[in-house]
């Protein structure tokens, strides 16, 4: 997706895209929905298939299992059929069309509803062909995710998976009954044959729910990676009843309802969520429907329950409960990061039926702030449907197709392949990953009405569709929206919706066509539009306010207008207690907060900073709003000034972003990094790893012996090595490439670590590892590579000396080989020459033997890489011609010269290869193979030139710098990096050569400078002034995702914490860990410098070993300076000797060292417009000294765009963020072309002297 820079104040990002404003087409909205399911479709396609790129698909689903599983729907962008969510999926849309199937006739959509249930449940029969038997899935995610293809073209794994008496799924049986029993509602009058067969399936289904009790992924284990069913089946059973109850009138389930209410949790649970998996929230709202429509009965005093229940989610759900839902600032609700959508739709859903509930019986909600009226969960309801259709902060619609705006890449095989039709050349399995999922272009197939993952938190979103936790979209995410759009495009009419349920026959209403809008003929528009009088300034004493037209678009015939309005605080002191009052506004309003008949500041920010601004965005179709400040308070308290305690949430109120880079006050560690201490805390944190009977020597006293009864089992001892990350398995490979690392460290930097005193306990950590591997591979051809089975761990969150999940050990032998495990284990071991010939001598992916490793460490780029890997330490290690001629012969064919890498890490290995290769080829090594080993070194520049910025392809890097290469632990990527560059540095520089790259000759202290600078960003050089090793500075992650540190210790407490304990209580616990993980690396910030210290955040929080590793090494070089040494000798690692560091002195944080204090602010008038203005932010000491960051804000004072800026910048005596350096001077950051009209550029730099000299030398107007 195109980024588009634009300028923002101080406080609030504000966009400038064109939206599908307010007055929406909801039947338009509810048509593209419903469409959206025929693209979902597998099996035969109909005549009457409207989505016309797609073909049929899965026409042998069930064949090997003799039954017939043609049909149903892919649940989201891959091609597999889970039965769980699509049969919520099939419940909630026949519960849309028995509340509003009256509303779809009238828009001529009630026939295709009833289709998309038909589509559905016509497989439920397929799938129920015996009473106690149900297939709950069809294809095999793992084997699916592998894989980038068409469902026309799929090669992979179409396993059918069912639940019988034996291997029972009350949850899955459960919601397929009650998707039955609602569709048979929805045909009862149009197809009444059709419906008694659907009821008789429920019947039985409800029946083997309830008789053969389990979790339904306890026996189709493949589904527990995508659809895990964390609730449990006792919602289910009730859900399931209470759809009985609807479509039967029996009164078995209605007492079925009461006599398990409290057991079964239906009164018990107080939710603020509903959805494919959790249904409390739903039964809860049908419940009360019987109550309201008299049929409770002498079940009364129980459904009351609830009821309560159920108000207690709705009152939630409007902030007006004890406890509400979170929302994003622009008010969207906000429930996880992936797929936060479903949720939203299915709250709405409940909210809108529940409003229409009470307004039929004549009743209010009753929440915790009084009675409130049921129009105000229908107004809930229809400002989150707004959101999702284009109201919003981003102006952009989150249903494909609809509006103008839209996702464009979505993360859906079969909308990103070319159209079979199209072109039905054959996409293989690989092949869609390398030319359809990484193309940067809009999708081939518009995947029209498909409702995304959504915004995160804070309203951000990316087009992009690597991005599965934004732009992938599901079946249930749209299901619910089909009735509350209905509902909503029916307006307020008034009608009772606790009457039975009748479902008219569908009959096709022709829509009338929108007349069409030529694009590039703009429409005729009065003259005095807003765009004639660009800005209007107000000022009230300090305040001044500026409003200002940024775009405007025509929808519906309309004219709409987007105004910025910035209130700038001009005073020398901080604005609080704002009111704002605002009149003649006639739309949507975003960045105040409403409070009676005036307007506050955000809930998020307290006051107005001294010369900042606050910038709020409003849409009309009139002229500018009458805005002006009603009164306010300046504070005389300020926090700015100089050597005044703070806390950091007051802090945090007071820092916020501006337009250009996220302006932080958290005290930092600052550059000048003690390295040989951040070194010591990294080695640290792999004994808090050790697995097995901990020495006597165990610094990390919190922890205990773990995992001895490791490989029992199995008739060999796996006791030892080391956990991986947050969680307790050892898996193999990713250990093995943690050892490989060390040791290379090591073996590189071993003198260095000796001068730090820790030469000694590095070694040790490569010995705890290697100790394991010669356990786990106690026959020539055998290698232990897994203990534990991440799914079960996954499930539990317990400390390792608690651990009772699965221990089962898993191996690799020649009839299920694994050179990858095997390769790296030999690289490992680096003298284990059987390993090595294991390896290659039975070929194979290690994760196609132990595949319950898939998941957590999938082998993607195959073995060849690995046994190259093997291959370059065995010849390290022996000087054996062996392998050198085997890294020579094999360079091209396993693609150890064919390979441009931009990555290296414990599965992609051939940048390693080639940097190692080329260390050879500098020592003089590589004899007759030469020309071979010179196109290894091609390679390893490649990455290196890439990595500085100076190749022809580089590495993505965030806005401050950091190599940026996924979400999900991306430092892992940083520290492997920085490593590489380190070593090939030191070698070009022993062998007196330069780094040749696409742009020229490069120093090789360019690659240690590279390396150094993400380091410092790692230990707190960055906008956040985070340290993203736990322990290191002042400002480091406190709530780590790892069971052992998130628990109290064994030692203080040894009391058993069991399986899902573990979860409620300390899991979800927001507070800082009570074992500090010292120097762990946790897996950092986003592709925008954001990070949040939350356990929960597993992509940002969790640690690994593999992360650490490489560290050492680049930790002990820079702890050494800039000596020069030849990294080209023979290698010698000393025998390593203890010293003991010198002790810093103490310094009391309370009584501060006697400084000069810099001016606070500094106004530096600049050359015309443009006006300069330095702030002291904050300030601390480190080390003895003090340091100070401020704040620069250049302001374009003109009434054009400024361009072409150049600031020089002198007496800069420490790091800067927000400018790019260029020559001489400072320019604008890449990503900005321009400082606006009226707007302000802001930048940070942190030195320990007085404001550094800022002017502007040269800029244009345009």
């Amino acid at each position: 997706m195109e980024q588009k820079a634009v300028v923002a104040t101080l406080f609030l990002v504000l966009l400038c895209f064109p939206v599908a404003f307010s007055g929406h087409d909801y039947g338009q909205a509810l048509s593209k929905s419903i469409l959206f399911f025929e693209a979902q479709r597998s099996g035969y396609l109909p005549r009457n298939q409207r989505v016309n790129w797609r073909s049929n698909s899965g026409l042998h689903d069930g064949k090997a299992s003799g039954v017939d599983l043609v049909g149903g729907y892919y649940d989201a962008g891959d091609n597999v059929k889970f039965g769980l969510p699509m049969a919520f999926t099939v419940t909630m849309m026949s519960w849309s069309i028995i509340e509003y199937g009256k509303q779809m006739g009238e828009n001529g959509e009630l026939g295709h509803a009833m289709d998309a249930v038909k589509w559905g449940t016509d497989y439920f029969i397929k799938a129920h062909p015996q009473p106690y038997v149900l297939y709950g899935e069809v294809g095999d995610g793992n084997s699916d995710h592998y894989c980038w293809q068409r469902p026309e073209d799929m090669t992979t794994d179409r396993r059918a998976y069912k639940i019988d008496p034996s291997n029972p799924g009350s949850d899955l049986a459960g919601e397929t009954a009650a998707a039955m029993a609602a569709a048979s509602i929805v045909f009862r009058r149009s197809n009444p044959a059709y419906s008694s067969e659907l009821l008789r399936h429920a019947h039985q289904l409800f029946d083997f729910a309830d008789k053969y009790r389990g979790k339904y992924d306890s026996s189709i284990t493949v589904a527990q990676k995508y659809y895990r069913s964390i609730s449990g089946y006792y919602d289910e059973l009730l859900w399931a009843a209470a759809w009985m109850y609807q479509a039967t009138n029996n009164q078995y389930y209605l007492g079925y309802l009461a006599k398990n209410a409290e057991a079964m949790g239906g009164t018990g649970w107080s939710m603020t969520e509903f959805g494919w998996d959790v249904k409390y929230a739903g039964v809860q709202t049908l419940v009360s429907k019987f109550l309201m429509q008299g049929k409770a009965g002498r079940y009364a005093p129980v459904f009351e329950k609830y009821q309560e229940k159920a108000e207690h989610f709705m009152c939630g759900c409007i902030g007006k409960g004890s406890r509400n839902v979170q929302k994003t600032p622009a008010g969207l609700i906000f429930r996880q990061r992936w797929n936060n959508l479903q949720f939203v739709t299915s709250a709405s859903f409940l909210s809108t039926v529940y409003s229409d509930y009470l307004t039929s019986s004549g009743k209010y909600l009753k929440c915790a702030s009084g009675n409130v009226a049921p129009s105000q969960l229908l107004s809930f309801a229809k400002s989150q449907v707004d959101y999702i259709l284009g109201d919003n902060p981003r102006a952009t619609s989150y249903m494909v197709g609809y509006g103008n705006n839209y996702p464009r890449q979505v993360h859906h095989r079969g909308s990103s392949i070319v159209s079979y039709k199209a072109n039905p050349k054959f996409v293989a399995c690989r092949e869609g990953y390398a030319t359809w999922f990484s193309r940067k272009a809009s999708d081939p197939n518009l995947l029209t009405g498909a409702i995304v993952g959504g915004p995160d938190a804070y309203d951000n979103f990316a087009d992009e569709r690597d991005n599965y936790e934004q732009t992938e979209p599901a079946t249930y995410n749209n299901a619910p929206l089909l009735g509350i759009l209905a509902r909503l495009s029916s307006g307020s009419r008034g009608y009772n919706q606790l009457l039975p349920v009748v479902v008219p026959a569908p009959k096709v209403v022709t829509p009338q066509k929108p007349i069409a809008v030529n694009p590039q003929k703009p429409v005729p528009r009065p003259k005095t539009s807003p765009a004639a009088t660009p800005a209007v300034s107000t000022t009230s004493g300090p305040i001044s306010v500026q409003q200002k037209m940024t775009t405007s678009w025509i929808s519906n015939g309309k004219t709409y207008y987007r105004y910025s309005t910035v209130v700038t605080n001009k005073s020398t002191k901080d604005v609080k207690s704002v009111k704002i009052s605002i009149s003649k506004l006639y739309g949507p309003i975003w960045g105040l907060t409403k409070s009676g008949d005036f307007y506050t500041l955000p809930s998020w920010l307290n006051n107005i900073p001294a010369g900042k601004s606050l910038e709020f965005v409003y849409i009309h179709s009139a002229s500018p709003a009458d805005v002006a400040v009603s009164s306010y308070t300046l504070d005389d308290d300020k926090l700015e000034e100089l050597g005044e305690e703070r806390s950091e949430e007051t802090v945090y109120e007071k820092c916020s972003s501006s337009f250009t880079s996220m302006l932080l006050c958290f005290p930092v560690a600052f550059s000048g990094h003690d390295y040989g201490q951040a070194l010591s805390k990294s080695i640290l944190f792999f004994e808090a790893q050790r697995s097995g009977y901990l020495p006597r020597n165990q610094r990390v006293n919190w922890r205990s012996n773990s995992g001895l009864n490791d490989g029992k089992a199995s008739g060999v001892d796996l006791v030892g090595g080391y956990y991986d990350a947050g969680d307790n398995v050892k898996f193999g490979l990713p250990m093995a490439f943690t050892v490989t690392m060390m040791s290379w460290s090591i073996i590189e930097y071993g003198k260095q670590m000796g001068e730090n005193g820790e030469l000694g306990h590095a070694m040790d950590a490569v010995k705890w590892g290697t100790d394991y591997f010669i356990k786990a591979h106690p026959q020539p051809y055998v290698l232990y590579g897994e203990v534990g089975d991440g799914n079960s761990d996954h499930y539990c969150w317990q400390r390792p000396e608690d651990m009772t999940t699965d221990r089962r050990a898993y191996k690799i032998d020649p009839s299920n080989p694994g050179s990858d495990l095997a390769g790296e284990t030999a690289a490992a071991m680096a003298a284990a020459s059987i390993l090595f010939d294991f390896a290659d001598k039975y070929r194979g992916k290690y994760d196609s033997s132990i595949t319950v490793a898939q998941k957590y460490y999938r082998s993607i780029s195959g073995y060849y890489d690995e046994l190259l890997w093997a291959a370059a330490w065995m010849y390290q290690a022996t000087n054996n011609q062996y392998y050198l001629g085997y890294l020579a012969k094999n360079a091209e064919a396993m693609g150890g010269t064919g390979w441009s890498m931009t990555e290296f890490g414990w599965d992609v290995k051939y940048a390693g290869v080639q940097t190692l290769v080329s260390k050879f080829l500098m020592q003089g090594k590589a004899g007759r193979y030469a020309p071979v080993f010179e196109k290894y070194q091609e390679k390893a520049e490649y990455f290196m030139c890439g990595c500085i910025g100076k190749g022809s392809r580089n590495v993505q890097k965030t806005p401050a710098g950091l190599i940026f290469r996924q979400r999900w632990n991306n430092l892992q990527f940083v520290t492997s990096a920085s490593f590489l560059s380190t070593v090939y540095s030191d070698y070009l520089t022993s062998s007196g050569k330069y780094l040749k790259c696409s742009s020229g000759n490069v120093a090789p202290s360019q690659l240690l400078s590279f390396a150094k600078s993400q380091v410092d960003y790692i230990l707190g050089d960055n906008p956040r002034a985070t340290s993203y090793m736990v322990g290191y500075g002042n400002n480091y992650p406190r709530q780590v995702h790892h069971r052992g540190s998130s628990i109290v210790s064994y030692k203080v407490n040894s009391k058993f914490v069991a399986c899902r304990e573990g979860y409620a209580t300390w899991f979800s616990r927001k507070a800082s860990d009570p074992n500090l993980l010292t120097g762990a690396i946790v897996g950092g910030p986003d592709a925008y410098d954001n990070f949040a210290d939350e356990r929960d955040n597993y992509e940002q929080t969790e640690p690994a070993t593999y992360n650490n590793a490489p560290l050492l090494g680049i930790l002990a070089r820079l702890s050494s300076g800039s000596r020069g040494y030849n990294q080209l000798l023979p290698v010698v690692v000393p025998t390593p000797k203890i010293v003991t560091p010198q002790k810093p002195k103490a310094v009391n944080p309370r009584k501060p060292v006697p400084q000069s204090k810099p001016n606070p602010a500094t106004y530096i008038p600049g050359p015309g417009p443009i006006s300069i203005q330095q702030k002291v932010t904050s300030s601390w000491i480190s080390n003895g000294k003090t340091y100070y960051r401020y704040s620069t804000v250049v302001t374009n004072k003109s009434s054009k765009n400024v361009k072409f800026v150049k600031i020089s910048i002198s007496k800069l005596y420490g790091p800067i963020w927000g400018l790019t350096k260029s020559g001489d001077f400072y320019t604008l950051p890449s990503w900005l072309n321009n400082i606006p009209a009226g707007k302000s550029l802001e930048f940070v730099y942190i030195h320990s002297a007085s404001p550094a000299n800022v002017a502007v030398s040269s800029y244009t107007l345009s």
